[in-house]
């Protein structure tokens, strides 16, 4: 198997377009609000004093640097893969933000929040002509091409012109020094721009390397190196010179149990257990992608608060159990989905065998509640999304992922 790309298994771990097979689970799992459609759809941008209408599609014909601006993903006929960018008019006087990983589940979810309240959203893709990319552009998502995040001519034709940075890379685990390495080319890039504010999106497990905050047990050999990577990323974006900076570190994913994500070492699932290096008295942090674009969205419009502030994330906790319950119940064929915990000699067992899979590889998951504060997290941002609300919205996933 090849794990280059590999993300579900981590606290805090990032989706990236191999995770988006089809559209039926791109963006927030099955797509852009309603609303944010409705918004592409009638060419508006609603801001919270003004609605401001964009050019109409003739407004586009005027230029051959613009592609046709629609609400609905573009048809075969539109010329999306002769040029390597889609350009849409931008508001001026409006917020401008550089999202990395716009396909995947943060991403969107934070393209989405962005253009529901009218900012302008730039982003990088590899393919122009993707579902993916073609349902970003025609939300008014501003695309550029980019073969990778080393590409740095085309990075840095993403981030002109852009106020604010969305950092949220996504692991190599046959290199970690690739991951810094392109946070350190972003980052001088977004400062070069006038980028005065950049947000890190990494993984929880990076309060387990700081000093005083060690778990009373010791990291496995991968899990230390990717924590020492994304810790790096992290000290591109406090040294990067911005004015303001925040770190928020997601625990436990939600759609780590859903189609695409449950195919990186969830899908024992689907047969009705979990087996897992927690306990039967351990809280499981939970984290849904669309809290964390929320968290996003209220640090970058009020930087001061969120300024030099180290967030670890969680939306509920919930013990193993009763989370695998609620799962089997979103499922409604009445089946059941039991939790089997492992012992520490099966957990060391798998760690010397050096599988990747953390919550099936770690001791360290066990001590998850001692990096979140789930009281200040409801003070900061109230109405965060629980693991059966999660389900309800998301139950064409469910569905598509237990009964298909």
């Amino acid at each position: 198997m090849h794990f280059k790309n590999l993300n579900g298994s981590y606290f805090g771990a990032t989706s990236t377009t191999s995770y988006l097979p089809s559209r039926r689970y791109a963006f927030n799992i099955r797509g852009f609000s309603a609303e944010t459609r409705i918004i592409a759809r009638q060419r508006r941008v609603i801001t919270s004093k003004r609605t401001t209408l964009l050019p109409t599609r003739e407004s586009h014909k005027r230029s051959e640097k613009t592609l046709p601006f629609s609400s609905y993903p573009s048809s075969a006929k539109d010329p999306v893969n002769l040029q390597n960018s889609y350009e849409r008019p931008e508001m001026a006087g409006t917020p401008t933000v550089f999202v990395t990983s716009a396909t995947g589940s943060q991403g969107s979810a934070l393209c989405n929040e962005l253009l529901k309240i009218g900012w302008n959203v730039r982003a990088t893709t590899r393919d122009l002509g993707t579902p993916s990319a073609q349902a970003l552009r025609a939300a008014g998502v501003h695309l550029t091409v980019a073969s990778s995040w080393d590409d740095e001519d085309a990075l840095r034709k993403g981030i002109e012109g852009c106020d604010k940075l969305y950092l949220c890379l996504y692991p190599n685990l046959e290199d970690f020094q690739q991951l810094p390495r392109q946070a350190a080319l972003i980052t001088r890039l977004a400062k070069e721009a006038g980028v005065t504010q950049a947000i890190s999106s990494t993984t929880l497990g990076s309060f387990m390397i700081e000093e005083g905050l060690e778990p009373p047990v010791t990291l496995g050999p991968l899990f230390d190196a990717h924590v020492h990577c994304k810790k790096r990323v992290e000290q591109n974006v406090i040294d990067g010179g911005f004015d303001h900076w925040t770190i928020l570190r997601p625990c436990f994913f939600m759609a780590n149990f859903l189609e695409p994500k449950i195919q990186f070492g969830y899908t024992e699932t689907k047969r009705g257990s979990w087996t897992n290096s927690l306990t039967a008295e351990t809280l499981l942090g939970l984290i849904d992608h669309v809290d964390i674009a929320r968290f996003a969205v209220a640090a970058f419009q009020d930087p001061t608060t969120y300024h030099g502030r180290k967030l670890g994330l969680i939306s509920e906790e919930l013990l193993v159990q009763e989370a695998m319950d609620q799962l089997a119940e979103a499922v409604g064929d009445g089946r059941s989905i039991k939790a089997i915990f492992m012992t520490d000699e099966e957990i060391a067992k798998a760690q010397a065998e050096g599988s990747w899979l953390v919550f099936a590889s770690e001791t360290c998951v066990r001590y998850m509640s001692d990096y979140t504060d789930l009281d200040e997290l409801h003070r900061l941002l109230p109405k965060l999304t629980t693991f059966r609300e999660f389900l309800e919205r998301e139950n064409e996933a469910v569905k598509e992922t237990y009964l298909s």
